[in-house]
């Protein structure tokens, strides 16, 4: 399954996101509407939720690319520590965050991207990539990625957007 497969992931996220502006909204958005939706649904749902979709996102990342995996896991663990602890105190702020980042979200795809999102094309698969997405572009962008690595996932990323 695509899900669980680094380069066509990546490819398919990628293909919808490949204007630097874009990608900083991202980069920037994507972990606020992580940790604001785990306090969103610990309003409807038991912390047993909330907790097996942690460790299916943290095991499939590690899947994907243990290295990139582990190191993203304190992070992961830290949203969904401040969305179950923290925001929970000010529920107000944190509807209103998670409304800001996915307007920001879809503001980035009109104006910079200038094409629809990847959610409208696959929700589950965007949901499930966004959000390891952002950490490879993080490493990228630093320069910790596998240079090697890098070139294959950006060249999947380009045969992926010529099929759109």
């Amino acid at each position: 399954m695509s899900y669980f497969d680094l380069t066509k992931s990546f490819a398919f996220y990628g293909a919808f996101h490949s204007n630097p502006v874009n990608q900083w909204i991202h980069i920037i958005c994507v972990p606020i509407i992580f940790t604001t939706s785990v306090e969103l649904l610990l309003r409807f749902s038991p912390p047993i939720v909330i907790a097996s979709l942690l460790i299916f996102y943290i095991a499939s990342f590690i899947r994907m690319h243990p290295l990139a995996g582990l190191s993203y896991s304190p992070f992961l663990l830290c949203y969904a520590y401040i969305g179950a602890r923290i925001l929970p105190q000010y529920p107000s702020f944190s509807m209103v965050l998670w409304l800001v980042s996915w307007v920001a979200q879809f503001v980035g795809h009109g104006i910079f991207e200038k094409r629809a999102p990847a959610l409208l094309t696959n929700l589950p698969q965007s949901v499930h990539a966004a959000v390891f997405f952002v950490w490879i572009e993080i490493l990228m962008k630093a320069g910790l990625f596998d240079k090697a690595l890098e070139r294959k996932l950006n060249l999947a990323v380009k045969r992926e957007q010529s099929k759109l």
